[in-house]
């Protein structure tokens, strides 16, 4: 399991950050990513282009990035990927009753804090 330091990501909201600094983040965060997004029905071959797409904006993000507790990164990351398929879905201009969808029963869960799916991703991301 990898771990991602509280030194690596200050280093990473500094003004220049080492480009090994971010290949690491991505190394780390970008396949996982991946595989939480292909569990996602419907979302088929799309999965990878939306996992870069959550990186770019973890990338953009992350120098306001606050930290607030151990595991506050993991947190915030979930709800990143979360807010990054619905504006994907928002995009498709699905017209599918929420109740009976299974992509948005899934993020419903994924989002839940304190669900099975959010202790199953924080399990995979060690220990911040």
């Amino acid at each position: 399991m990898n771990v991602t330091s509280v030194s690596l990501l200050e280093r990473l909201k500094n003004a220049r950050p080492d480009a090994s600094d971010w290949h690491r983040l991505q190394g780390i965060y970008l396949p996982l990513i991946e595989r939480w997004l292909g569990r996602i029905p419907e979302l088929g071959d799309e999965a990878g282009d939306l996992a870069q797409e959550v990186f770019v904006v973890m990338v953009r993000e992350l120098p306001r990035f606050e930290r607030q507790r151990e595991g506050s990164f993991r947190a915030w990351l979930r709800q990143v990927t979360v807010n990054k398929v619905r504006s994907h879905r928002k995009r498709r201009k699905r017209q599918v009753l929420v109740a009976l969808d299974p992509a948005e029963k899934f993020l419903e869960q994924l989002a839940d804090p304190g669900g099975d799916l959010a202790r199953e991703w924080d399990l995979g991301h060690g220990i911040y």
